[in-house]
């Protein structure tokens, strides 16, 4: 179990775990490949409609993505 400050650092580690590049992550959620970096480097926020989406193509649960998008987030145990 690893601790999680981010969701940036969370979706990192769920690409790599997966072998999806930021590309392909970006196909999934609609977005230009630029946005996923931004959400990787804790750039941008996610927008409310996106952390529901994330939590139906990851299967990462809302609550765990809820917890890390926040302008203060609320570091989380998760694997």
């Amino acid at each position: 179990m690893k601790k999680y400050t981010s969701l940036g650092e969370l979706l990192k580690d769920f690409r790599d775990l997966n072998n999806i590049s930021q590309a392909d992550l970006a196909a999934k959620f609609d977005v230009d490949i630029r946005t996923i970096s931004r959400w990787e480097k804790n750039e941008t926020l996610l927008k409310p409609d996106k952390e529901e989406e994330m939590a139906t193509i990851t299967f990462i649960p809302y609550q765990v993505i809820r917890n890390l998008n926040a302008p203060v987030s609320i570091p989380i145990y998760y694997d």
